[in-house]
């Protein structure tokens, strides 16, 4: 198990060349970021080459899975980041379902299902994983498609792909469904990736209702060997936090 610090949250959107630095400082050997359209990738992975941190995740463009219509764009989107990925030396990327169209949600959800299948040869033929994400809609995506655990991996169970898995915001999902333990224990096998930040508030890890130290320890024991993505919102300078952190 290991951590990668998302730089578009901790560091405010900044230079990521400048970010991954930062990380590297403070003790970290991985990193994550968005979107990859509006960064300078190769800026990027020269940082990470020259500071030795690995660029565990990144999401996927033109990402709308709801809408059948658009199964073409989602496609050769998810083209271009898989060969972004490939460049970067990045094994995963990001995958978000779009807003609930207002059509019946069974075929919203037949219509993810099958963009994912369509996907699968892709992924499995580059060897890179896409990680299906469920966000909380109370609060910052009202409208969200998928703002549930249970739904997101009764879809990749349907998918039936290696390459296609679950990414557990464990921030979002407190909002939505709380019994984070039993959740996640439900279904570690096809979990990919985890999110994390405190609730409420999305800042560092020891702040808020959440029990970090005890959840991280819960999901070593089942023997998790993926990244845990710190998504946080600093309070404090998070060089100082993240070096911190890692002494954990």
């Amino acid at each position: 198990m290991r951590y990668s610090v998302c730089t578009d949250s901790v560091f405010g959107g900044k230079d990521t060349a400048e970010s991954i630095k930062k990380c590297a400082d403070a003790g970290f050997d991985a990193v994550e970021f968005w979107s990859w359209k509006n960064k300078d990738m190769e800026k990027i992975i020269e940082a990470s080459k020259r500071h030795n941190v690995e660029i565990a995740v990144f999401c996927a463009s033109e990402c709308n899975l709801v809408d059948a219509s658009l199964r073409g764009a989602f496609l050769d989107g998810l083209g271009q980041s898989v060969e972004a990925a490939k460049k970067a030396g990045t094994r995963k990327l990001i995958a978000v379902t779009g807003n609930d169209t207002g059509e019946p949600r069974e075929a919203q959800r037949e219509s993810i299902v099958a963009g994912l299948k369509e996907a699968a040869p892709m992924l499995e033929a580059s060897g890179v994983e896409l990680l299906l994400e469920p966000l909380n809609t109370l609060y910052e995506r009202p409208g969200y498609f998928l703002d549930h655990s249970a739904e997101g991996l009764e879809i990749v169970r349907e998918v039936g792909s290696p390459n296609v898995t679950l990414l557990f915001d464990i921030y979002h999902l407190q909002y939505m469904e709380g019994n984070i333990i039993n959740n996640i224990r439900g279904g570690i096998d096809l979990i990919g990736h985890f999110h994390t930040a405190g609730v409420p508030g999305r800042t560092e890890l020891d702040k808020g209702e959440l029990d970090y130290r005890f959840i991280l320890g819960e999901i070593r024991k089942l023997n998790y060997e993926g990244f845990i993505g710190m998504e946080y919102i600093p309070t404090e300078p998070p060089e100082k936090w993240l070096a911190a952190w890692r002494r954990v």
